[in-house]
């Protein structure tokens, strides 16, 4: 086989020893050559896709962590402009003033400087809105975002100068923790717009007495239509002196099974004619109905309420007082009357209706004061 010069490359004799043109060490006979040259070759080839995949490795891992950083940077930016944390599917977690509050809400979400109400109302959190007691932040439009974690701050505290003055309420509240609205409007005699109320979180409230007592000026209870009332248990007062509310149909799909005291619930509401919404209400724990429709002049139809459960009532007395609208009670037939206390005012039910009004298909009702207009 030819020998080659593995240096130049030039033709070897059989036996030279050295090359006749560079003077070097005789070379391999060329096969042989050829295959060290292809397994170097190979060798090197193995190398460098080694070295490649440890280098895409390495990119790997380090763009990974980078990546990692940069998510830890958004949350924690997403944190300090608005709140960004997740906690669960339902609750969010909030810092919108830079302050130390981290509020679980279930009726918004916060996603950088913008707050989500549950009815997709959007609102944007004023830049560098310092904190102030209750306040959680305030927004572009001047409005502000209350902490009322506990128990509903009144009006008069919120506003102790306008209350009284107030045509609408324009501010928000986070209510997520909110167990009482005991007086939370009362009085607030010109409050006609409550839209912002709908994003009221009610779901742990168990006291309302008196919420909207006063609120002469509430023509309609729109607003309230989402309210969770599973958890309340008194109504006493709740639109007592509403003087010109007459609609009512927002209120149909209250869950009121566990109110146990709707007393004086819509008195002096002298415009409300129509209750036929309250007629599938489960009145089914209540024990007092005193007053309850007492001073409504215009009611004249009681038939909504024929298949109430009284069972366990105990008191019904001024129940209808002063409902000189009303001409027919015989829808109250039905009603379980056995546990109700006669009392001093206990006949007074009927008291200041129309003279004429019949009492006779309440035979049942032996607690009754027979003369409608005087005791």
């Amino acid at each position: 086989m030819e020998k080659f010069c593995i240096h130049c490359g030039k033709p070897l004799g059989t036996d030279a020893k050295f090359c006749n043109c560079c003077g070097k060490p005789a070379g391999e006979e060329k096969g042989v050559l050829m295959q060290k040259k292809s397994i170097a070759r190979d060798t090197t080839d193995a190398e460098a896709e080694k070295n490649e995949s440890i280098f895409r490795e390495c990119a790997r891992r380090v763009f990974g962590k980078i990546w990692a950083v940069a998510a830890v940077a958004v949350l924690a930016v997403g944190a300090f402009f608005g709140g960004w944390l997740p906690a669960s599917a339902d609750r969010w977690y909030v810092d919108c003033a830079k302050s130390a509050h981290l509020l679980p809400s279930k009726g918004y979400s916060v996603i950088w400087r913008k707050v989500v109400f549950a009815d997709g109302t959007v609102k944007t959190i004023q830049a560098d809105s310092p904190p102030q007691e209750n306040v959680i932040c305030t927004f572009t439009d001047g409005t502000k975002l209350y902490r009322l974690t506990d128990a509903f701050y009144t009006m008069k505290q919120i506003y102790p100068q306008q209350y009284s003055e107030m045509r609408e309420i324009r501010d928000e509240f986070d209510t997520s923790g909110l167990t009482t609205m005991k007086e939370a409007f009362r009085d607030c005699k010109k409050l006609r717009e409550i839209q912002t109320l709908s994003r009221i979180d009610t779901s742990h409230v168990k006291d309302m007495t008196a919420a909207f007592r006063g609120c002469e000026h509430l023509t309609n209870l729109f607003p309230l239509a989402q309210w969770d009332m599973s958890q309340v248990e008194d109504t006493w007062g709740m639109f007592s002196d509403c003087k010109n509310l007459s609609d009512l149909s927002s209120l149909a799909a209250w869950d009121v099974a566990h109110v146990k005291d709707p007393r004086a619930m819509f008195f002096g509401c002298a415009r409300l004619e129509d209750i036929s919404p309250l007629a599938h209400w489960d009145v089914s724990r209540v024990e007092s109905m005193r007053q309850m429709f007492q001073g409504c002049s215009k009611l004249a139809d009681v038939s909504p309420l024929a298949h109430w459960n009284t069972s366990k009532v105990e008191e019904i007395d001024r129940m209808f007082e002063g409902c000189a609208g009303l001409t027919d009670v015989s829808p109250l037939a039905q009603w379980d009357v056995s546990k109700v206390k006669p009392g001093f005012w206990g006949g007074r039910v009927f008291y200041g209706c129309r003279q004429e009004l019949d009492l006779s298909p309440l035979a049942g009702w032996t607690f009754l004061i027979r003369d409608v207009r005087k005791l």
